[in-house]
């Protein structure tokens, strides 16, 4: 690989967003732009054209003085909704450390594998594949950078 690929990664977790940029090879490390907040990653991608996003699922929600109150369990969704309306069609690896997504809306969300099956249905033009994040183990770099490389493979429009 000696291109050199545009990636987004969008991760409220400083420590996790910097453990996925460490364990991205050279050619995909070298044109990361992390983003912490889904409303960062709207005006991104609208914005410039990327080979790639890394997108967590889960983010905190802040109350008006910046502190962190909530989680929201699939928050990242928006993100695919967005890329799907506005017909962005870069490919898309959910990251994340959780693996249950339960919410009042979709409350069978109980497992990585139900996550994928979900995005898989709902956004085939731009999703990949999840990868469970585990900080404490290694086979997660392994399986984001063998998802980042096949992400590139595929054939997908582009906006």
């Amino acid at each position: 690989m000696n291109e050199r690929y545009q990636v987004l990664i969008v991760e409220d977790n400083l420590t996790k967003q910097q453990e996925i940029i460490n364990a991205l090879p050279p050619a995909f490390r070298d044109g990361v732009l992390p983003t912490p907040s889904i409303a960062a990653a709207y005006r991104s991608v609208a914005n410039k054209r990327f080979d790639l996003v890394i997108l967590d699922m889960t983010f905190q929600i802040s109350n008006e003085g910046g502190g962190a109150i909530a989680k929201e369990s699939l928050a990242g969704v928006e993100v695919l909704q967005y890329m799907s309306r506005m017909r962005i069609r870069t490919p898309v690896i959910v990251a994340t450390q959780h693996t249950n997504f339960h919410t009042v809306e979709l409350p069978g969300i109980d497992s990585i594998e139900k996550l994928d099956e979900l995005l898989r249905d709902l956004f085939p033009e731009n999703y990949v594949t999840t990868v469970h994040v585990d900080l404490s183990g290694e086979d997660w770099k392994q399986q984001l950078v063998s998802a980042a490389e096949n992400a590139l493979k595929r054939d997908l429009p582009r906006k």
